[in-house]
């Protein structure tokens, strides 16, 4: 039980140090490692919250850094994989989630994960046209054809000057009127 004791010491203080020198990754990692072994501690859990959301931001800038750098080479399912981490350390960043939403549309195949990114983008910032565009094309090679006229109606009334958005608005609303029951 002693030489337990003094791991969770060790671990404390090993996070203390860490935040000494502003190393919010390593100290969440010490503390998170203090909590499991003695739960009900104050003086572990107390700082807990803080130091983790400092590191989740820490490791969700380093996420976006490398996604985009990524990106930037034509590496783009490395750079989907980063967004992806940098979305589970800060799952409300609405450019992330765009980028993510791009990228699980054209290089993943994945409509659903698409939707559920560029739709988490549209929540968190409903007014930027471009976030409302990338869901109404996803909808759209979805087949939801209200659904994608419905968002680059949205995305055209933000940004009038976007004229892709215009002639997919064009193209989504012909579409619809084929379908038995506008595909949605």
């Amino acid at each position: 039980a002693l030489a337990e004791r003094e791991r969770y010491v060790l671990g404390f203080a090993s996070a203390q140090q860490a935040l000494a020198e502003d190393n919010f990754v390593d100290a969440a990692a010490h503390l998170r490692l203090a909590i499991a072994c003695d739960p009900g501690n104050a003086e572990y859990t107390g700082p807990f919250g803080e130091v983790n959301r400092k590191a989740n931001e820490i490791r969700a800038d380093r996420h976006m850094r490398e996604a985009d750098a990524r990106f930037g080479i034509g590496e783009y399912a490395e750079a989907y994989k980063h967004y992806v981490d940098a979305l589970h350390c800060r799952p409300f960043d609405a450019e992330a989630n765009h980028r993510a939403a791009k990228l699980a549309w054209r290089v993943e195949n994945d409509l659903k994960a698409a939707k559920e990114y560029a739709a988490r983008a549209c929540e968190v910032a409903p007014d930027v046209a471009a976030y409302r565009k990338t869901l109404g094309q996803i909808y759209g090679a979805g087949e939801l054809y209200l659904n994608a006229q419905r968002e680059l109606e949205r995305a055209v009334r933000l940004d009038g000057s976007d004229e892709e958005a215009r002639q997919e608005l064009k193209t989504m609303k012909r579409l619809a009127r084929r379908m038995p029951r506008g595909g949605s």
